[in-house]
């Protein structure tokens, strides 16, 4: 089988579960590619965003669900911190006014510094669609990017005026701010290799007055912006076409507003407005219209604004098995993967010398709870991993020569990997029922791994029990 893809494109032979957790699995074949779509629960959900200081003393990177419009810090620090470029896995940030260069987790988790020469300062982070490659305004009117593991900046304009960037859908132009013939900022679209830059303002406000922050909608045409009229101190976010006379003022108002980001099919828009004209501060979500406006994320007390709006992206088939997998870069030849309603909860895969020997076995079942003990074998082991989280890489184990089985566990309650055991030989492995209604496995285990992977027998076991009903583990000797 050359690939195999999950969540509602196929399922495997084998699939159980319990209340909301289902495991599927195959086995006997040589997977040299397994890509799983990410669930629902995986796709947009949040807006990144910076607020500048407030009563909390210094500019911070935040994170608001889109659910419940309740924003957490993701990062704090005295020193400030400010853009929040958004991935499909991380969000972009700067501290130090800019100098230096940051990427984390959506969850705030992880934050890593980037190494990158080239750009003097790294103002407006944007990722580019793929994920690989983040723009920034490089400060003294220069607009670069650079790969999001960092290196050797590509610069691509020097005439930049550091009031935004982002990328249009194909990830081969930027959109950016600078100054025309009247001197007045308008919205420029230039190609990575730099050179010829077009004026794509709308004619009808191009000399009018100054744009900022401009974003690109998917259909590579549509654009929006901050725009101030000339003489005028209230901003409003417009909706125009490229290289037409068409737009549209979604916030014809008394109020003042900026930093609009696209949703990511389109539809919908983001911006901030501030308490000009007597207005409720915070993050409004309007149609493209302007028609509907929500205020989703309120300014709590003493807040500064907010800047460097960005809506999480839709992720997309993401590949974990083959020379291209962010989990298990080889063929496989056996695979579970358990879901926590429509979620992604984890994946196990093993290989074995034999492809066809592999084979995927689970513990009876009753009519109140389906498997959630497996057993994975084959003429011999030569690897197994596990992975409990759709972003970071798994766990790996190479047993030792002669193994024929892994017994594997699902958490009925979170449907991640709880205990991984390693074993050489096995005595009993359908298992036996004992006291409790609880699963006795016998034979020579030479590993007993939670699910972080740390070895709870280092020094071997002979009797593992496990309860059927919640995978969880119960004792061992």
């Amino acid at each position: 089988m050359a690939s195999f893809t999950m969540f509602g494109k196929a399922k495997p032979l084998l699939t159980a579960g319990t209340g909301a957790v289902t495991v599927s699995g195959l086995s006997g074949a040589s997977f040299t590619s397994l890509y799983i779509q990410p669930s629902k629960s995986l796709l947009s959900t949040y807006l990144a965003f910076s607020r500048a200081a407030g009563t909390v003393g210094a500019d911070q990177v935040y994170s608001a669900s889109l659910a419940t419009g309740i924003a957490q810090p993701l990062v704090f620090s005295v020193e400030g911190c400010n853009g929040a470029g958004a991935s499909a896995a991380y969000i972009a940030f700067n501290k130090l006014i800019g100098l230096d260069m940051f990427r984390m987790r959506p969850d705030g988790s992880s934050p890593v510094q980037i190494s990158v020469s080239g750009p003097a300062y790294f103002f407006n982070p944007a990722f580019s669609p793929n994920g690989q490659s983040i723009a920034v305004d490089g400060g003294g009117e220069e607009l670069w990017y650079f790969p999001y593991t960092g290196g050797t900046a590509t610069l691509v304009q020097s005439n930049d005026n550091a009031l935004g960037v982002s990328w249009t859908p194909d990830g081969n132009h930027l959109l950016y701010i600078s100054s025309n013939s009247g001197g007045y900022n308008n919205v420029y679209e230039t190609a990575l290799t730099g050179g010829t830059t077009t004026d794509i303002t709308s004619y009808a406000i191009a000399s009018s007055g100054n744009c900022a922050y401009p974003v690109a909608d998917i259909d590579g045409v549509t654009y929006a912006a901050q725009y101030t009229a000339s003489g005028a101190s209230k901003s409003q976010i417009i909706v125009g076409a490229e290289n037409t006379s068409s737009y549209l003022s979604i916030t014809p108002s008394a109020y003042s507003d900026g930093s609009p980001c696209f949703s990511p099919d389109g539809t919908e828009i983001a911006f901030y407005r501030s308490s000009t004209g007597g207005a409720a501060p915070g993050i409004y979500i309007s149609d493209l219209a302007g028609t509907h406006e929500t205020l989703l994320v309120p300014d709590p007390p003493g807040a500064g604004p907010v800047a460097d709006l960005s809506w999480s992206p839709i992720l997309g088939n993401k590949e974990f098995i083959g020379s291209g997998g962010s989990f298990y870069t080889t063929t496989a030849n056996g695979f579970l993967v358990s879901q926590n309603g429509s979620q992604f909860a984890c994946l196990v895969a093993f290989g074995v010398t034999t492809a066809s020997t592999a084979t995927i076995t689970s513990s009876p079942s009753t009519s109140t709870y389906q498997p959630l003990i497996f057993t994975l074998s084959g003429d011999s082991i030569n690897k197994f991993g596990w992975t409990n989280n759709f972003y970071n890489a798994g766990t790996f184990q190479t047993p030792p020569t002669g193994t024929t089985s892994v017994l594997v566990t699902i958490d009925a309650q979170t449907g991640q990997v709880d205990l991984v055991v390693d074993a050489q030989a096995v005595k009993s492995p359908a298992g036996t029922s004992v006291a409790g209604g609880n699963m006795k496995y016998t034979g020579k285990f030479t590993a007993l791994y939670d699910g972080t992977g740390k070895n709870l027998a280092p020094s071997g076991a002979a009797e593992v029990v496990v309860s059927p009903t919640t995978g969880k583990l119960v004792s061992f000797r």
